[in-house]
């Protein structure tokens, strides 16, 4: 079985995220900038007050599989609810807290994720000026890895086999990590790249250890 071989990649002012599907069919990429995104009510039942909802790939209306992303407003809170199905959420942009109506709140940062059980009641609220999840359903469980190394200042950012440690941990990491655990992803598993709003165009000298950066220009670019 060929792994890792459908990508869907959005672009979300400068963020990229990079979703790839397991799957038996050619290796095939899409890319989906953040402006073609066809957004729709989440909870259509919910009109005006219904956070707005882009599909990534699948179908959030249908009964399969589907990543999507999620748009709440500031100050957003749900009534408390269920789903028929597990999901997991990773917080992209803003402040997000899914929990149990009665907990506290819990405002989860960009670069967190939580996960959903099928039948528990919770809420969902949102507090920053812009708020930003993605969303995914799986019709049983799965396995998600979330890559989100930022390595950013070091005294000494060398590397014995001579490569620049916050490339070697920011971009080489991740992907040596996915290959390692790829075989081990469910049939339905999702490898979740998280990039940065920093990220800047990349020397390949610099990746290679042949060009000595500045901390901040080491992590902008670093951060694929």
């Amino acid at each position: 079985m060929r792994l890792l071989t459908y990508w869907t990649t959005a672009v979300i002012s400068g963020l990229l995220v990079v979703i790839p599907a397991i799957a038996h069919a050619e290796a095939r990429y899409e890319v989906v900038p953040y402006e073609d995104i066809d957004w729709g009510a989440l909870n259509p039942a919910r009109g005006d007050e219904s956070p707005r909802a882009g599909d990534l790939w699948g179908d959030r209306t249908g009964e399969g599989a589907t990543g999507f992303l999620v748009r709440f407003d500031q100050g957003f809170s749900s009534p408390p609810h269920i789903h028929n199905v597990t999901y997991r959420g990773v917080v992209i942009r803003g402040e997000v807290h899914n929990d149990d109506p009665d907990a506290a709140p819990l405002w989860l940062p960009a670069e967190s994720f939580w996960v959903q059980p099928a039948g528990e009641v919770h809420i969902t609220a949102a507090r920053a000026s812009f708020n930003l999840a993605y969303i995914e359903i799986d019709s049983g469980p799965y396995d998600v890895l979330i890559n989100n190394a930022g390595v950013f200042a070091m005294a000494d950012p060398g590397t014995d086999e001579g490569l620049d440690a916050r490339f070697a941990v920011n971009t080489l990491a991740p992907y040596v990590l996915a290959c390692g655990l790829a075989g081990r992803l469910g049939p339905q598993g999702r490898i979740v790249n998280l990039s940065s709003a920093a990220q800047a165009p990349v020397s390949i000298d610099a990746l290679t250890g042949r060009e000595r950066l500045l901390d901040d220009h080491a992590y902008a670019q670093s951060k694929l």
